[in-house]
């Protein structure tokens, strides 16, 4: 009976203990995470009140007891019934270092009082200490092809953000890689490592040197578009845009047709990084494209590794008359046909023919024919198949004939002279008909004639 009576009065004594335990539990003061930057000094404090019992406070970082920066101050006071109640404050002052690895960016301070305890949870940020690239030196690529993958590496919590400079100015963020890497591309990049803690840059560095084709160009003097004949002229091939490297081989430099028929070589002084060339006296034979090549021996997107550039060279020509040419033939059917053949380059001629009534007088013919065609002339052991056309007219008279041909350059005039018909039996396939082409009288005459038909096209000209 006595001892029931015991265990009764006992169980209020073990119920007000552990009510008692669970209110002097300790706890932290503030949040249950926080951030702290490598270097930052940070107090936690940590406190029990009204328990029953006297209980020590500890600290532990994740599981180590923390015997420095640590205080801690118990008091007591009397609650109701005359009962003792034990309280207790404490702090703790951390300053977290750097990390020896990313696994330990995170720790646990724990209070402890008794077998009780509260925790807060610490994440240690920090900026890099060192930015290291995985390639250094220098990097040599053609002009659209790719980069390397380049990375730079270093350690920060938060995680770093990675960029690549050139001449302090940022020029791509994250892994360094090109998929077409430009001429523009080409320079010195150093790596900057960097969070919201801090940033380092790199102390190696990596070039890059992007190899391209030149750009060359054709130059001319003089450059107009058409040169007078006999001028002196003289070409320039030279890099419009440098090309990398700007070591160059020059190949041969060759003159060919407006259509791109090859006429021959042109031999060329060459300096470092240029050559030239000039034509003395040009002359109709010099007219058509003059091309050079050039090679550094780095291609261009396709392949190709031959850099060319050409000028286009017109010679300003008045009509050249081939006086072999010219022809007076005594047709089957009774009728004479007139014929010359002339070269008028760049230009469109203007052909008119005249009878000559008299020294003054001139009738227009409007029976012509001119018809294209092509003249053969050699220079320098070359031949050049030259432009030209050939005009003609048919008349039954006999007398005094011209034609009088005209370009922008200037102007020419032949003449004729059809005798009276010699009969039949006396002539030839070809002509015998041409009895007077150089008489002492055309000669003395040509002048007047010639005069006449300029007067006479002029005034048909201001008729119309």
């Amino acid at each position: 009976m006595e001892r029931g009576m015991s265990l009764y009065l006992a169980f209020p004594l073990i119920l007000l203990e552990f009510l008692s335990a669970d209110a002097c539990t300790p706890s932290i003061s503030g949040s249950s995470s926080i951030n702290l930057k490598v270097g930052e000094r940070h107090t936690f404090s940590c406190s029990y009140s009204s328990c029953s019992t006297n209980r020590t406070i500890s600290w532990r970082l994740n599981s180590v007891t923390q015997t420095t920066n640590v205080n801690v101050i118990y008091s007591t006071s009397i609650g109701s019934s005359n009962v003792t109640l034990y309280a207790g404050n404490a702090s703790f002052t951390y300053t977290p270092s750097r990390p020896s690895s990313t696994s330990q960016n995170t720790v646990t301070v724990y209070c402890y009082a008794r077998t009780s305890s509260d925790s807060v949870r610490v994440n240690i940020q920090y900026g890099p200490e060192v930015a290291r690239l995985n390639k250094t030196g220098t990097i040599t690529l053609t002009e659209y092809d790719p980069t390397p993958y380049i990375a730079c590496e270093s350690t920060c919590n938060p995680a770093c953000n990675f960029t690549f400079l050139r001449g302090g100015s940022t020029r791509h963020t994250g892994v360094f890689f090109r998929r077409f890497v430009q001429r523009t591309d080409t320079g010195t990049y150093t790596c900057k490592a960097s969070n919201r803690v801090g940033s380092i840059t790199s102390s190696t560095n990596f070039n890059l040197n992007v190899q391209y084709p030149p750009n060359f160009q054709l130059s001319r003097v003089p450059s107009s578009s058409q040169v007078e004949e006999r001028t002196v002229v003289t070409f320039t091939f030279k890099p419009r845009e440098e090309g990398n490297p700007t070591s160059y081989t020059f190949l041969q430099c060759n003159h060919t047709t407006f259509s791109g028929e090859f006429l021959r070589s042109i031999d060329y002084k060459k300096t470092l990084s240029q050559l030239t060339f000039s034509l003395q006296n040009v002359s109709i034979t010099d007219g058509g494209r003059y091309i050079c090549a050039v090679t550094n021996n780095i291609p261009f997107r396709n392949g190709n590794k031959i850099v060319t550039a050409s000028s286009a060279l017109q010679i300003k020509t008045p009509p050249i008359v081939l006086m072999d040419t010219k022809n007076v033939t005594l047709n089957g059917d009774g009728n004479w046909t007139l014929s010359v053949d002339f070269i008028s380059l760049s230009y469109t001629p203007e052909i008119f023919w005249y009878k000559i009534v008299d020294d003054r007088t001139a009738d227009y013919l409007e029976n012509i024919d001119t018809k294209q065609k092509g003249h053969t002339m050699k220079k320098d052991n070359v031949s050049f198949s030259i432009p030209s056309y050939i005009t003609s007219v048919k008349t039954k008279d006999p007398g005094k004939y011209l034609t009088f041909i005209k370009n922008s350059m200037g102007n020419a005039v032949v003449q004729y002279l059809i005798a009276v018909q010699v009969p039949e039996e006396l002539s030839s396939d070809s002509g015998i008909a041409l009895i007077a082409v150089g008489s002492v009288f055309l000669v003395l005459s040509a002048l007047a004639i010639g005069m006449a038909a300029f007067l006479f096209y002029k005034t048909r000209e201001q008729s119309t």
